[in-house]
């Protein structure tokens, strides 16, 4: 990082080239500040996205559903891609199933708490309901990016019925309008 610093003040640089390294700090420093690697577009729009919602969608949401996350063409719109039938499926089973195992821990912490057992089912009951919450958290774990593309579409639409002559939908998808100064000025 302190290397890239350095070399955009030599003079031997182009201005192309200084340009380049400045776009690449930059990306570095988001990174780092946010955990999203993204283009200068996409962070632009992110970083609308976030101060448009007031506290409401964290930069974390971003970087769990950054596999939703995606640019139009070149036109610099945010949006979140259609989810598949196959992601649907697999929130609902990974939900379900993380439910279930939290139960599994629950009813084996009942059964040490209540139950008369040997000091060896015991032990085997309190490993079980930590081996089931830890899976069970884990399962439920991977819901979190469907959940934060959601939220995330929720904020983009609302931020389009607030930039109506601005926004645009393609098929049926959400977008966020390209950040300019125009649209700073009407929140």
């Amino acid at each position: 990082m302190q290397s890239l610093e350095e070399h955009i003040n030599k003079d031997y640089l182009t201005p192309e080239t200084r340009n380049a390294l400045q776009e690449q700090t930059n990306s570095i420093i988001f990174e780092k500040a946010t955990g999203i690697r993204a283009e200068q577009y996409m962070r632009e729009q992110i970083v609308a996205l976030h101060k448009y919602a007031k506290g409401t969608l964290k930069y974390r949401d971003f970087q769990q559903a950054q596999i939703f996350l995606e640019m139009i063409d070149c036109s610099g719109h945010l949006k979140i891609r259609k989810i598949m039938f196959f992601e649907y499926f697999m929130y609902g089973f990974y939900f379900v199933g993380g439910i279930f195992l939290n139960f599994l821990a629950v009813v084996c912490f009942f059964l040490v708490l209540f139950t008369p057992l040997t000091v060896e089912l015991q032990g085997l009951f309190i490993l079980l309901t930590l081996f089931f919450t830890y899976f069970g958290f884990f399962v439920l774990s991977q819901t979190w990016p469907i959940s934060a593309a959601k939220k995330i579409k929720k904020v983009i639409k609302n931020y389009q019925k607030d930039l109506s002559n601005q926004s645009i939908v393609i098929n049926n998808q959400y977008c966020l309008p390209p950040h300019s100064e125009n649209s700073k000025d009407r929140k």
